[in-house]
């Protein structure tokens, strides 16, 4: 007899010693499930930069010369001049804010629309901010309102839900296009299960890397 094609003889060896493999495979599981947490993500951008670029040189002394500071546009609909101004005096109140702009312009009241634009004594991370930028909220959540601000805003965490959203769309569709092309249903969980392992591989093992 010839030679066994190299497929055949992986094939064979994979049948022989699965029970090997699957030890194998469940330890490694185990070891994605706590490695999982090893992993952190960098959501800075200037982080990527090379460090001897000029445009990193210059993010970095903007940093260290200056500081920005807090600020919000704040949208209220549907209310008076006068409430307008009532609800200026509310915000400027609140502890954390340097300032409230509102004036009888269009740019700040028109079509019975009123526009704040608050400014924050300190940074957008700062916890003072954070706190003030809660109690802004919640003075104008009786009202007609939208807010414009980066403060209070984790790009990653916005990241993450987004991400769960899109999985649970593809799972359904995943699911769907199983059940109506697979030859039994018991094929089904298997291959839930197959994709489910991969995924959970891939990200306890993504450390790595770096």
């Amino acid at each position: 007899m010839g030679k066994k094609p190299l497929l055949e003889k992986v094939a064979t060896t994979i049948v022989d010693r699965r029970n090997l493999l699957f030890l194998f495979f469940i330890i490694l599981i185990v070891f994605s499930l706590f490695s999982m947490s090893w992993v952190e993500v960098e959501d800075d951008i200037v982080y990527y930069l090379d460090k001897d670029s000029n445009t990193r040189k210059g993010i970095t002394i903007m940093d260290e010369e200056f500081t920005t500071f807090g600020m919000a546009n704040i949208m209220v609909s549907n209310i008076s001049y006068i409430n307008g101004e009532e609800i200026a005096q509310l915000i400027e109140k609140v502890n954390g804010v340097d300032s409230v702009i509102f004036e009888n312009t269009e740019a700040h009241y028109k079509n019975s629309s009123a526009l704040f634009v608050a400014m924050f004594e300190r940074e957008e991370t700062d916890p003072v901010t954070l706190t003030a930028m809660d109690e802004i909220r919640e003075i104008v959540q009786p009202y007609d309102s939208s807010i414009s601000t980066t403060i209070g805003f984790n790009m990653a965490d916005q990241l993450m839900k987004d991400m769960t959203l899109v999985g649970i769309v593809a799972s359904i569709i995943i699911l769907l296009v199983l059940i109506f092309t697979s030859n039994s249903y018991a094929e089904i969980p298997i291959l839930l299960a197959t994709f489910g392992v991969a995924a959970l591989l891939n990200m306890g093992t993504n450390f790595l890397l770096g």
